[in-house]
């Protein structure tokens, strides 16, 4: 199973991902050193590996939004899991990315919906957590 968690800083998403025991887990926090497009752009590479597979972390939605350009059909994932809650305070600079990382939520929602419908049953899961 592909699996992907996302959402912004303190949701849980690391968290979530060591629950789901069993497939190897890609944290995008690992490519940090990386400037924001080649993280982008690795993410795509991960969402193109035949699973079993998690990917989390809150630039999952730019990979995922890249990927989506990229693919003008399907989806990369099986399930995907979209945390919302913040778990614990957070600083300014981690509302700020949360703001971001929902912006780019905003702008992907639409077309993941879109594409699970036109797979029809089949069609990857999408859970919205608070």
């Amino acid at each position: 199973m592909r699996v992907l968690i996302c959402g912004g800083p303190k949701v849980g998403k690391t968290t979530l991902s060591y629950e789901l025991k069993g497939s190897p887990t890609l944290h995008t926090d690992d490519l940090l050193d990386l400037a924001w497009s080649e993280q982008s752009r690795q993410i795509v590479r991960w969402l193109e590996k035949p699973g079993p597979w998690v990917i989390e972390g809150h630039s999952v939605v730019r990979g995922l939004r890249k990927w989506l350009r990229v693919h003008a059909e399907g989806l990369p994932f099986d399930y995907l899991i979209y945390l919302t809650k913040a778990k614990y305070e957070r600083t300014n600079g981690q509302e700020a990315l949360d703001k971001s990382v929902r912006t780019i939520w905003n702008e992907i929602n639409d077309e993941i919906v879109k594409r699970c419908v036109a797979l029809g049953p089949l069609a990857p899961r999408i859970e919205y957590r608070k």
